[in-house]
């Protein structure tokens, strides 16, 4: 990120370097408790371009944190 991010930036970098290249695709998007992924904006954003959200995903779970899976390794 060129950046600190926030909700406007990062719904900014979806559209325009995501988005806009899979214009006919479904997503899903898998966040973390990221205050840009959990804002208002963010979730009104991604609710107007159709996008879903898996919900209650936990934060720091390390069953999900492919680094540490790695470094387990």
């Amino acid at each position: 990120m060129e950046k600190n991010v926030n909700a406007k930036y990062y719904c900014e970098v979806l559209g325009e370097h995501f988005l806009h290249h899979y214009p006919n695709q479904r997503f899903k998007f898998l966040h973390d408790n990221a205050r840009a992924h959990i804002s208002k904006y963010t979730k009104n954003w991604l609710h107007d371009k159709g996008v879903s959200v898996i919900p209650d995903f936990p934060p720091y779970s390390p069953d999900f944190n492919i680094i540490e899976l790695i470094l387990q390794l």
